[in-house]
């Protein structure tokens, strides 16, 4: 069974993390790189969270397993 803690806590991240406190958590300045990798920040989170525990699950040990 795969480990999901670090997806999760990825996910958890995204919801509590402002701007301001991503660019201090990657030692960037506040600008418009920061602000598009924010940005895609916040949607792989989203898009992470579309998948349940088991379709991650699956997809990790594939792609593990290649």
């Amino acid at each position: 069974m795969v480990d999901l803690s670090a997806i999760n806590g990825l996910c958890y991240a995204a919801s509590s993390t402002n701007f301001a406190a991503f660019c201090a958590l990657i030692g960037n300045v506040q600008d418009s790189y920061a602000e598009g990798k924010y940005r895609d920040f916040q949607q792989i989170a989203r898009l992470l969270g579309r998948f349940d525990d088991n379709v991650l699950t699956v997809l990790i040990e594939k792609g593990l397993s290649e």
